[in-house]
């Protein structure tokens, strides 16, 4: 209860921030603006909702809106003479039923007296000690209120008994329950002055009283009504808060760009299509635009030529699958159905006649064995669509004498327990069309990590893994020397 005395008085204070700053809830904090939204709709925002959102919520309920108005009333007012004089009879009435009913009972005069002794000398006003009493601000105060104020003031427990002889003493027109001006009449009669300049806070609740306005169920009623706005509101709040973070979540999305495979990608439907490292796409050896990748398996790109389409490409065993949709907002979500095949760039005489050789006449074993046979591997790789086939590459490939142009340095994630923990090269092999990857096992880290970009190292090298998504080849490496 005394938490509610507390929560009733710092209320107050809130009305008389918004009389001195203006009646408008921006002018309220955070926690000034949760006390508004219990007081009315008996909860408090969730912590999510922005301020901004609050205080629209707040703004559109009737109940606030009420409240704000009669705030505003107040602002510059003072009580009339008229609410004065109402008063002051209906103090001077009660008063004198008061001093009857005493009268015709000593022990409530004895009570009574002792009663309001302590109340005059507890230092406190008659708005504080009203405040502190009718301690839910209903307008109405119960034995339980009045037997929680004496024991907050004075830490001990008052005997029931001698509640309700005060309770008895205070209720002026006997009907057993005990009204906020009824105890303004007691705190009168007992000597206890009451500051009417402070009665127009209660003049619309007395006024209620006095009229019998509101019924209890109706008070109930419009409780729940508040409180089912107040859930609706919140509920909508909620709703336009999860559209802007859908929304922003899909501007992120489609917003990201991703590297890629790191490799050049080349496909044809009967059109040879290239994809290359810095996002430029070819049809035919020309330029048509330049694209990027929206995930490392997926690159999308508007071609101006075909009306400003847009040509995405998912990575797949043996080349892409492609489609062509209108809008940049529909390339996450396409989903690819025309398969394009791998294919690969006509190379000087020279290595078309080995191509030729490696792909028609030569035994796997002696190509393997020929002047960069780690890029004649991939590039055989390239063509597989089995994993019978690529196993079988595999499994002819020795070690040889690599040099890589450094991109990337990293540390190896799945290796055999030889090159576990150690480090790995992502580069350009041979000088040649192929990114590929090379281990290094732990011994060669200090060496491997103090590598930069664009640095060149020669190695001894074999080729032990081929990915077919991502169209890479892996190598386990030693002896790496910077050139």
């Amino acid at each position: 209860m005394q938490g509610n005395a507390v929560r009733t008085m710092a209320f107050k204070k809130i009305e008389e921030k918004l009389m001195k700053e203006g009646i408008n809830l921006a002018v309220l904090d955070n926690q000034e603006l949760a006390a508004i939204a219990v007081q009315f709709t008996g909860q408090a925002p969730p912590d999510h909702l922005p301020r901004e959102t609050i205080i629209e919520i707040l703004s559109e309920q009737e109940n606030v809106q009420s409240w704000a108005q009669s705030v505003k009333e107040k602002v510059g007012s003072d009580v009339t003479e008229a609410v004065k004089g109402k008063i002051r009879n209906s103090v001077k009435e009660g008063r004198s039923k008061a001093n009857t009913r005493i009268a015709n009972d000593p022990m409530a005069a004895q009570v009574t007296e002792r009663f309001g002794i302590w109340l005059k000398e507890s230092g406190y006003t008659s708005t504080q000690l009203t405040q502190m009493l009718d301690s839910n601000a209903d307008g109405m105060i119960s034995t339980e209120e009045a037997v929680d104020l004496i024991r907050s003031l004075t830490n001990s427990e008052p005997p029931k008994w001698a509640v309700d002889h005060v309770m008895k003493a205070m209720d002026s027109n006997g009907n057993g329950q005990l009204s906020v001006p009824e105890w303004w009449e007691f705190l009168e009669s007992v000597g206890v002055e009451v500051d009417t300049s402070a009665t127009d806070e209660f003049s619309d609740l007395e006024q209620d009283l006095l009229n019998n306005k509101g019924t209890e169920d109706e008070r109930t009623q419009a409780i729940a009504n508040s409180e089912q706005e107040m859930a609706e509101a919140l509920a909508e709040a909620q709703k336009r808060t999860a559209e802007r973070e859908a929304e922003a979540a899909k501007t992120t999305q489609e917003n990201t760009r991703y590297p890629g495979p790191r490799r050049i990608i080349r496909v044809t439907d009967g059109n040879r299509k290239e994809i290359l490292l810095d996002g430029s796409f070819r049809i035919n050896d020309t330029q048509v635009g330049s694209g990027y990748w929206i995930t490392n398996s997926r690159f999308v790109v508007q071609i101006a030529e075909w009306g400003d389409i847009w040509w995405v490409g998912q990575l797949t065993d043996g080349g892409m699958l492609t489609i062509c949709v209108d809008t940049e907002s529909e390339c996450h979500n396409a989903e690819p159905t025309v398969m394009e095949a791998d294919w690969s760039p006509e190379q000087s005489k020279t290595r078309t006649e080995m191509t030729s050789a490696f792909v028609m006449e030569a035994n796997e074993e002696e190509v393997l064995t020929n002047s960069n046979p780690t890029e004649l591997a991939i590039e055989h790789l390239e063509k597989t669509r089995l994993s019978s086939e690529v196993n079988s590459i595999l499994e002819q490939c020795t070690e040889t004498t690599c040099v890589i142009k450094v991109e990337e340095v990293t540390r190896t994630l799945l290796a055999s327990e030889h090159y576990r923990r150690g480090s790995s090269i992502q580069g350009q092999v041979d000088g040649g069309l192929f990114t590929v990857e090379i281990m290094f096992p732990p011994s060669e880290n200090e060496l491997v990590e103090s590598l930069k970009k664009n640095s060149l190292v020669t190695c001894q090298a074999k080729i032990v893994k081929w990915s077919s998504g991502s169209r890479q080849a892996t190598l386990e490496g030693r002896n790496p020397v910077m050139k």
